[in-house]
């Protein structure tokens, strides 16, 4: 009876032991996929994200986000809906002490008027106009991110209609993180950047230290309360923002390009199944219910 006990503890091992190969040749198996986020780094979490659940639901294929460009594809910032797996959005922000924050002009909201004040370095022309009319100057130091890599930069600068020499101020090199740091700690700063990581994306709300300038959401070159409500909170921002055609804010897409079939699954199913995961990162839906200016 013993030695009967012992053949069906063996044969259960070996049958554990068989499946667990099988399970794992299929793992082996599978197709690597390695997509690059090295000049995206803001999309990082974003992706990785994307990713985990992608694999957990197509065991066939492994999709590795490496911070290199020397990959499969690469995540680029583009104009290229058809590729696109979410939308940034770029917002103005201040050191929580900046008396700026105190300005009645300020107060009121940044329109793109107000924007050019606060951020663009004015001419000769301009500056003696202002000083005829008794005009101050705007307080605060701006901070700009610089570089090639400035793609943020580029397109805030274009929503301004201005070219990025035009910004006033000190000029930052790195990543957005590095901008974001610098504001934190410079109490006259004032700055722009994108909203998933001004915005604790725990508890929802901006980071500490770091104030959301009141901005003109709808494009309408007016703010209103219920603008001022949503920036409050990043998904009560993305909502909003969903809803609109024309944004007064930039946005720009975040893009996977690649002729590899295996990528282009996983855009498709990034731009359907993957949205929830897109607004819960701070990131607006590649198609949102963009039909109707608010």
């Amino acid at each position: 009876m013993t030695k009967f006990n012992n053949i069906q503890v063996q044969l259960k091992t070996v049958a554990v032991l068989t499946i667990a190969l099988f399970f794992g040749s299929i793992s082996t198996n599978a197709q690597k996929v390695r997509i690059g986020i090295k000049d995206v780094t803001f999309a990082k979490s974003l992706m990785e994200c994307l990713a985990t659940e992608y694999n957990k639901e197509n065991a066939d294929v492994e999709i590795e986000i490496v911070n290199s460009n020397d990959a499969d594809a690469n995540v680029e910032i583009a104009n290229n809906d058809l590729a696109a797996v979410g939308k940034f959005i770029i917002l103005p922000i201040a050191n929580s002490e900046n008396e700026i924050l105190n300005n009645k002009k300020l107060r009121k909201g940044v329109n793109e008027r107000v924007g050019k004040q606060i951020f663009v370095q004015p001419t000769y022309e301009e500056l003696l106009d202002a000083e005829e009319e008794g005009e101050k100057q705007l307080p605060g130091t701006v901070y700009s991110l610089s570089g090639s890599k400035a793609q943020i930069t580029k397109l805030f600068a274009e929503k301004l209609h201005i070219t990025p020499n035009q910004l006033k101020g000190k000029k930052v090199l790195g990543r957005e993180e590095n901008v974001l740091s610098v504001v934190k700690q410079q109490t006259d700063a004032i700055s722009f950047n994108v909203a998933n990581l001004i915005y604790d994306l725990n508890n929802r709300q901006p980071q500490q230290g770091i104030s959301v300038l009141s901005i003109d959401l709808d494009g309408n070159d007016k703010v209103s309360d219920e603008e001022r409500a949503a920036l409050a909170n990043i998904d009560t921002l993305t909502d909003y923002l969903n809803k609109v055609a024309n944004p007064g804010a930039a946005v720009g897409d975040v893009v996977i390009a690649s002729d590899n079939q295996l990528v282009r699954n996983f855009v498709v199913w990034a731009q359907s199944k993957g949205q929830e995961i897109v607004a819960k990162q701070g990131f607006l839906k590649v198609h949102g219910a963009l039909t109707a200016q608010r």
